[in-house]
């Protein structure tokens, strides 16, 4: 990246003074307050210089304090180099001198003003290396006139010095998203929005720009639903910025929320309905069947493929209209669920029932990927009879009443799918899934035996991934954690590429207690899925169980609280770490919005342990009853606790 880049990173802060934010988030850049004063007895304690006196030096320095206060900044800055020139080399004066830099600037870019800036504030850094201000200065100077290296040079030595400084975090992620060097950037945006925001101007841009590339990051990485919440946390920091609109509205679209991406749609100016956007208008109003669809295309005549077909398909000509989405599909190699859409309603005119069979498994499928469960299963359930798809179509349907929660309904679609004659593809994974039907359904014998099935039916590696990977979570939930890890470890030996599996193992040796060996399984899974937040949650919560890299883990479960804000489970971890770090009010702030939603915790393994933590809590704040009350809470929901049952000392004297 050249020097191009660094200006585009400093068009943000171009941006803070001439945005539509409100009020009272601009910058006040006309003068800048003046630093504090040092008193006439540090100046005693402090003088020490053989070409200055004392008293000539201090009326110098009060003499340029009263010119920038005048607003007299060019005079105040000449008297500031004098001094710092004749060897005055104190914090005071060079903090006073680079304000008076700042606000000529801020008047005026002047590149030989800067440059000589920041040859001031090297030679400051290097005087008086404890003084943070002075690292954001060696930023500010070196994004003025666009030095790439010294500005690289200089966030970096603000981060060693100060890991969570939200500028230095924010304009070195800015930088390398900007150069497209998304996987480096990452890890520096999620710091700053998960940094306190003090309400300052640059809080409020940081944040917002951190949470936009962060959502732009999770965009190219196909990670939708990530993008979308990340883009709708920045649209509550300033829903005006047409360009957020513009892929919140996109973003929706194709995770088939059309109600959502309409609404978006319609916040855009017309302007913005041009070209490939009133094709996103035409897609989702037609997918939705609005009504007012066919008077937006005699607003907006423009001539598109996609306009086109849509056009022909409201006067009739279902022909035309086939033959136009397809010289769209054809054209920008498109074979999307709206295409499709546009096709299937054209064959349903028509009747046609090959080809709209046809097109509604295709409907079908797309709905799955999109993870809208009802909208695919009514498109699998019109062709479940067609000889054609069955036995595939049985197997769809079992897997999206799977995903809806319809256990016994799932069931029975995979039996119709294993009995059939030839039904040989779904084969082990219709077993393992049935498995977990009967799991579901309280019939635990019947899910162990038909997981064992699976296992001698696993042909390939896949199949066989899936069955000790699934087999590894059955056991885990009924806590047998020695043949949970023993599945896993199975599974991780045939592939090593699925992140979920390094966060399976890891769940089960922080059970097991083995938190070192956790946290390096955790790590690796990290690593290859950043943007999990059950990785980033247990990753926080073993660091806390291990009582180190506190800050760490309170930036990975603010991280996980992001996407999750209502997850008991990231509040439990949120409440431990505070109460690991001896924050024992915050501890207890978050703790307390736990014990209102105690009836939604399910009784499951695990859960015992936010029990502990209340319990502890009060017991640390003197509540002994209360706190003895949650341990006996924990200890009938798993008896054989340690941790719990070393409590009941305190009852059973």
């Amino acid at each position: 990246m050249k020097k191009a880049i660094i200006a585009n990173i400093l068009m943000l802060c171009v941006w803070a003074s001439v945005s539509a934010l409100p009020k009272d988030r601009k910058a006040d850049v006309n003068m800048a307050p003046p630093a504090a004063d040092p008193v006439t007895d540090y100046w005693d304690d402090f003088w020490d210089n053989a070409q200055l006196s004392q008293k000539s030096a201090e009326g110098i320095y009060m003499d340029a304090i009263l010119l920038q206060y005048e607003g007299k900044y060019k005079d105040a800055l000449k008297k500031f180099k004098f001094l710092i020139d004749s060897g005055v080399d104190d914090s005071y004066v060079y903090l006073n001198m680079f304000s008076a830099y700042t606000n000529l600037l801020a008047k005026k870019a002047d590149k030989v003003m800067a440059e000589e800036a920041l040859r001031y504030v090297l030679k400051a850094v290097a005087k008086h290396p404890d003084v943070v201000e002075l690292y954001s200065l060696w930023i500010e100077m070196s994004r003025a006139i666009g030095d790439e290296k010294q500005f690289l040079k200089a966030a970096g030595a603000l981060l060693e010095k100060y890991p969570d400084n939200r500028k230095a975090n924010y304009y070195i992620g800015a930088y390398y998203y900007m150069n497209g060097q998304m996987e480096k950037a990452q890890p520096y945006l999620e710091k700053v929005i998960v940094a306190p925001n003090e309400g300052g101007n640059f809080d409020y841009l940081s944040q917002y720009y951190s949470l936009f590339y962060l959502g732009m990051i999770s965009f190219r990485n196909y990670n939708y639903n990530n993008a979308i919440r990340f883009l709708e946390k920045a649209g509550e920091i300033y829903a005006e910025d047409m360009e957020l609109v513009r892929y919140l509205a996109l973003l929706h679209a194709v995770v088939l929320d059309f109600d959502q991406s309409i609404a978006y749609v319609d916040k855009l100016p017309k302007s913005y309905w041009q070209s490939e956007m009133i094709d996103l208008v035409a897609a989702v109003r037609f997918a939705a069947q609005s009504a007012d669809l066919p008077n937006i295309l005699k607003a907006y005549p423009q001539k598109t493929h996609f306009v086109e077909s849509i056009n022909y398909y409201y006067a009739g000509k279902y022909a035309d209209s086939i033959q136009a989405i397809q010289k769209y599909m054809k054209k920008n190699n498109s074979d999307d669920y709206y295409s499709h859409f546009v096709l299937y309603k054209n064959y349903e005119a028509l009747s046609d029932h090959q080809s709209l069979w046809r097109e509604a498994f295709i409907l079908g499928k797309k709905a799955g990927e999109a993870q809208k469960s009802g909208l695919a299963i009514s498109y699998y359930k019109m062709i479940e009879n067609n000889t054609n798809l069955v036995p595939d179509v049985y197997w769809f349907i079992g897997s999206l009443l799977d995903d809806s929660g319809k256990y016994q309904e799932a069931a029975e679609y995979y039996q119709k799918y294993l009995s059939y004659p030839g039904a040989k593809e779904y084969r082990a994974i219709s077993q393992i899934r049935l498995s977990f039907m009967y799991y579901q359904m309280k019939d635990i014998s019947k899910a162990f035996a038909q997981i064992d099935i699976a296992k001698k039916n696993a042909k390939t590696k896949t199949e066989k991934y899936q069955v000790f990977f699934y087999s590894g979570m059955l056991n885990l939930e009924f806590d047998k954690k020695t043949d949970a890890l023993k599945d896993f470890e199975n599974a991780l030996d045939i592939d090593k590429s699925d992140h979920r599996i390094y966060y399976y193992i890891g769940a089960v040796l922080v059970g097991m207690e083995r938190i070192d060996e956790a946290l390096k399984y955790l790590l690796i899974g990290r690593k290859a899925n950043p943007e999990s937040s059950e990785m980033n949650n247990l990753l926080a919560y073993t660091y806390a169980l291990k009582g180190e890299n506190l800050d760490e883990a309170l930036k990975l479960v603010n991280l996980a609280l992001i996407t999750s804000p209502d997850s008991l489970a990231y509040l439990d971890t949120l409440g431990w770490i505070y109460f690991r770090m001896g924050e024992i009010d915050k501890a207890y702030n978050v703790f307390h919005q736990l014990e209102l939603r105690l009836g939604e915790l399910p009784k499951a393994p695990g859960m015992e342990d936010i029990y502990y933590h209340l319990g502890i809590i009060y017991e640390n704040k003197g509540k002994l009853d209360t706190a003895i009350d949650y341990y006996k809470q924990g200890l009938k929901l798993n008896p054989v606790n340690t941790q719990l049952s070393e409590k009941k000392k305190l009852w059973e004297k």
